[in-house]
């Protein structure tokens, strides 16, 4: 590779997506609707499954549970080589995958036992590391394929403590995820997108319930989100999943103009 091979435009590739959100927001039923999707579905959710069962969600193709690193690292990389219709790959969810991950690096460096991992002076930490990093590597190369295929992921959210000199003490919403792969795969994506009910007020300025479900892309102290797009800072997850990835797909087309 030399000067003469220097790019000037960009080259197409489908965005990774991280969506964020407490149970019962609609994290799986929007994943669900992404165009020619394909899930893989852990152990811990059965989400997918029962939004089918109940005709919540059309039939959409997807593993059995997956319950290890093993299986789960299989069915990536066929997905990242071999040929296949697929236009988005979903992973519901990214939370249980990362559980996988360590889990892993402690069955088969550590025999099975988390303290010999936690006490290995960060070495267990770094193998952790390299391995959710070699992860990120298959969705690069998902992106890369032609055509370009995505990767849409789900977590569920927590609340941080956080303090600020100024602000003083307050809670911040973010993903359901340790601290070392939230580093890696907030870097790794395009967009972090956090589900929440819209805050309502009543004519005195009280917050009272809310119904109306909102898509967050832009972050502020109570909560992380990210695009790389410059889309508008919410958008209407409407009344349904279709709904939803409709509007999502409307804004990221409105914004690449």
């Amino acid at each position: 590779m030399g000067l003469g091979d220097t790019l000037t435009k960009a080259q197409a590739s489908k965005d990774n997506i991280w969506l964020v959100g407490q149970p019962g927001i609609g994290k799986t039923s929007l994943l669900a609707a992404m165009p020619d999707v394909f899930v893989i579905v852990t152990g811990k959710e059965s989400g997918l499954n029962k939004l089918i069962d109940r005709g919540r969600v059309s039939e959409v193709p997807h593993t059995p549970p997956v319950e290890s690193w093993e299986d789960f690292w299989s069915v990536l990389t066929e997905l990242a080589t071999l040929d296949h219709k697929f236009g988005m790959v979903g992973i519901d969810s990214i939370t249980d995958i990362a559980e996988l991950a360590k889990d892993y690096i402690v069955r088969t460096e550590y025999d099975g036992c988390l303290t010999k991992y936690g006490s290995s002076w960060g070495v267990g930490t770094s193998k952790y590391k390299a391995l959710l990093g070699k992860m990120i590597e298959k969705f690069f190369a998902l992106n890369h394929r032609e055509p370009s295929v995505g990767v849409v992921m789900t977590s569920g959210a927590e609340a941080q403590r956080r303090n600020d000199p100024q602000a003083g003490e307050y809670n911040q919403w973010s993903p359901q995820i340790e601290k070392n792969a939230f580093e890696l795969l907030s870097k790794a994506v395009d967009m972090i997108l956090f589900l929440r009910h819209d805050a309502q007020v009543d004519r005195e300025g009280r917050a009272v319930a809310g119904t109306t479900r909102v898509l967050y892309t832009e972050g502020d102290n109570t909560f992380i989100a990210k695009n790389r797009h410059g889309l508008p800072r919410y958008i209407s997850l409407g009344m349904s999943a279709d709904e939803a990835c409709g509007n999502l797909g409307r804004a990221i087309v409105a914004a690449k103009k």
